[in-house]
């Protein structure tokens, strides 16, 4: 297993295998890294062949599972859960670790299901909505106040300017976009300074859940 050098980059949860009962929810976190991994510490060595992604899994407000690897480590104690797909700005995400996994020397079962609730929350991006029509795709997207402009490239590689419709809101409408396609999306301050550069890809349960100012 790949060991992470700047720990920052982790959140460790230390979790028991004991007889005790209960769930556990976390406090809710956000992070700045839209491809955070996730860090799971045992008191003792996991069994190999109950850690998987039906035991440990990253899944979205809407209950869809977010793609990510697993990593166990050489002793068993820890596990890294990575995406392998970026997070979206101000979505609910949980990291699930369910009690069905077993301890390997005791067979002993977790006590509880774990859940740590977590939102992206880049430098630039509140939220991103791309809304269908007949022949596109409207993508409008919420910033924090320093953006002062944003390019959207098409997946045919060509750039557009959005047009500031609003308060800390840009929209453009794409043409002959399709489900799949892939954005990218850069915000830019007072100085052209970009702030952030997001890929954002269309999916079918459009649209996407906004924020509230």
């Amino acid at each position: 297993m790949r060991k992470v050098v700047m720990t920052w980059l982790t959140c460790v949860l230390l979790i028991s295998f004991t007889h005790q009962a209960n769930a556990l929810d976390l406090r809710d976190r956000t992070t700045d890294l839209s491809d955070k991994p996730w860090s799971v510490t045992f008191n003792t060595p996991a069994d190999p062949v109950t850690v998987n992604k039906d035991t440990v899994y990253i899944q979205s407000d809407d209950k869809g599972l977010l793609p990510s690897s697993l990593s166990i480590s050489d002793d068993g104690k820890i596990i890294e859960v990575k995406p392998t797909k970026l997070y979206k700005p101000n979505v609910q995400y949980s990291l699930v670790i369910l009690s069905k996994l077993r301890s390997k020397d005791q067979n002993i079962r977790l006590s509880k299901d774990t859940i740590l609730k977590f939102k992206y929350e880049g430098a630039a991006y509140k939220s991103i909505t791309a809304k269908p029509l007949p022949l596109g795709m409207n993508v409008i997207i919420q910033t924090k106040p320093e953006v002062k402009k944003i390019e959207l490239t098409d997946a045919a590689g060509i750039t557009h300017a959005m047009h500031r419709t609003g308060i800390n809101q840009y929209s453009f409408v794409l043409l002959s976009q399709h489900i799949g396609d892939i954005l990218n999306v850069r915000a830019y301050d007072a100085n052209e300074s970009i702030l952030e550069d997001l890929a954002y890809e269309l999916l079918d349960q459009q649209p996407i859940k906004e924020t509230a100012n």
